[in-house]
């Protein structure tokens, strides 16, 4: 049938949780670590990978958050210690 969605690819999936993060890590750059520094689309596309069970949406969602709840436990001291960089600071 015409005009009915069709379910997404694995592909197309992992292209929007790569957009979805992308966008995210740029806007944490730019606007501070915290989840309102997503425009409210993109904040939205992550809430709803989120609530789909995303693992990389969940993960990056704590991040904003300032949550550990999906963060690996070896990652714990790495992510704590670690600033977003800029450009200036790879040169």
């Amino acid at each position: 049938m015409v005009g009915l969605p069709q379910p997404w690819t694995a592909d197309d999936h992992a292209a929007q949780v790569a957009m979805v993060v992308r966008i995210a890590v740029r806007s944490a750059k730019r606007r501070g670590v915290r989840l309102e520094s997503l425009l409210p689309i993109p904040r939205r596309w992550l809430l709803d990978l989120c609530d789909a069970g995303d693992p990389t949406a969940m993960v990056i969602h704590d991040w904003l958050t300032g949550s550990k709840k999906h963060l690996p436990s070896e990652l714990d001291g790495v992510v704590a210690a670690s600033p977003i960089g800029t450009q200036e600071d790879a040169q």
